[in-house]
């Protein structure tokens, strides 16, 4: 309660003690809005996106988003705000909820739908590592090898996060091991780049080109050399990694 809340209740204590009634004073401050007082902005009740935002795995009400959603006039993929910021069906996955990710696909969601960067909620899941909602959305049909914007497929995402979890079922249901990204790179580029050995050997033993270069003629070797990962530079050069001295050059710095 603020300054002049609190000055209307000594006011209105003090005329209680006296026995006065009809005080002006506090009638008048009773009466007046409190324009020192802001409201905190309120989630609307209706805004299915913000509530599933806001509500981490655990903690959505799933009857009440089964109520929203059900509704005769309710958009599944979000309308405007969908397409401005991510599906109900997208921040359920980003933030964990398989619960609600089943709910909303069996009113009909779109698990294919990107947000404004091209991630699909499954992409998002595999890199946020939500494993659970990740096998979900596959065993309805996501597609493996959606690429964003950039060319990353959830592959990509799954071997810089070194779950060999999520990197098998993906390539289980159908994920290019040597897709490229707009760079050229493929998930064994980020593998490597993450210091993930395991994945790299994984991705190696399933037929990943360890010799395929990015479109600047840079390979996963020499990723693995400039980010300090000497036992992946081993590995890749035991499982025929070509390499040259300029692999193993350091930048000049500029001057």
């Amino acid at each position: 309660m603020n300054f002049f809340g609190r000055l209307v209740l000594l006011c209105a204590a003090i005329c209680a003690v006296l026995n006065l009634s009809g005080c002006r004073g506090c009638s008048d401050q009773a009466k007046a809005p409190d324009k020192f007082y802001t409201p905190l902005p309120q989630t609307p009740k209706t805004d299915v996106i913000q509530i599933i935002r806001e509500s981490p795995q655990g903690r959505l009400d799933l009857s009440r988003l089964s109520q929203l959603v059900s509704t005769p006039d309710f958009d599944i993929e979000g309308g405007e705000r969908g397409k401005k910021d991510g599906t109900p069906l997208y921040w359920a996955a980003r933030t964990n909820n398989p619960e609600a990710v089943v709910l909303l696909m069996q009113k009909g969601a779109d698990i294919h739908r990107a947000d404004p960067v091209g991630d699909t909620p499954l992409t998002v899941a595999v890199a946020r590592g939500h494993g659970k909602v990740a096998m979900t959305l596959l065993a309805a049909g996501a597609k493996a090898n959606h690429p964003n914007d950039n060319g990353r497929t959830a592959l990509h995402a799954a071997a810089a996060q070194g779950s060999l979890e999520l990197a098998k079922a993906l390539v289980d249901h159908g994920a290019d091991i040597n897709c490229q990204d707009k760079r050229g790179m493929t998930p064994l580029f980020t593998a490597a780049n993450s210091g993930q050995i395991e994945m790299v050997e994984w991705l190696i033993e399933h037929n990943a080109d360890p010799n395929k270069a990015a479109i600047d003629g840079m390979r996963p070797i020499r990723v693995a050399f400039l980010t300090g990962h000497n036992e992946i530079v081993q590995l890749l050069r035991s499982k025929g990694a070509k390499a040259t001295a300029a692999d193993f050059e350091r930048p000049r710095e500029r001057p």
